[in-house]
């Protein structure tokens, strides 16, 4: 149940943090590149840098704005692949 039914939200919104206004673009890019990696057995691969590059040019991102959101998009990467690998060790939850 949910704060707005009436209960207490689950810790994991509740203590959700607060993304910045001016990374909200970036984080955006992110999700929407984040359908460009590829699937397989043993995991999931990075973005790769033409779905960025493609993005960016779809979204008239040049210059210092390119180089700042590969270097965001990468790092939000990094996290989310290394985060894939740890849950694809877990066991699975019953």
């Amino acid at each position: 149940m949910h704060e707005e039914e009436g209960g207490p939200l689950p810790p994991a919104l509740r203590d959700k943090p607060k993304l910045a206004a001016h990374l909200a673009f970036y984080w955006s890019a992110f999700m929407d590149l984040a359908h460009d990696r590829q699937v397989f057995m043993g995991g999931v691969s990075s973005i790769p840098f033409l779905a960025i590059d493609a993005w960016a040019r779809r979204h008239s991102v040049g210059g210092d704005g390119f180089t700042r959101l590969v270097r965001l998009v990468r790092a939000m990467d990094r996290v989310w692949v290394e985060d894939a690998a740890i849950r694809a060790k877990a066991p699975p939850a019953n």
